[in-house]
């Protein structure tokens, strides 16, 4: 499950820690949030939340 928090991070600064080909894992601070697969295209998969605040 994906969820998508990139609106409540606007203007702050993230990390990425490249853990294998193509793949990478997402810091906020000391807090790990996620991971990035450069392989995923946009749209390729639609099973993630939007939370509205």
């Amino acid at each position: 499950m994906r969820i998508y928090i990139g609106y409540l991070l606007t203007g702050q600064s993230v990390g990425f820690e490249p853990v294998g080909d193509g793949l990478w894992d997402v810091y906020f601070g000391p807090l790990k949030i996620g991971h990035f697969d450069e392989r995923c295209t946009a749209g390729e998969k639609d099973d993630y939340l939007t939370l509205r605040v």
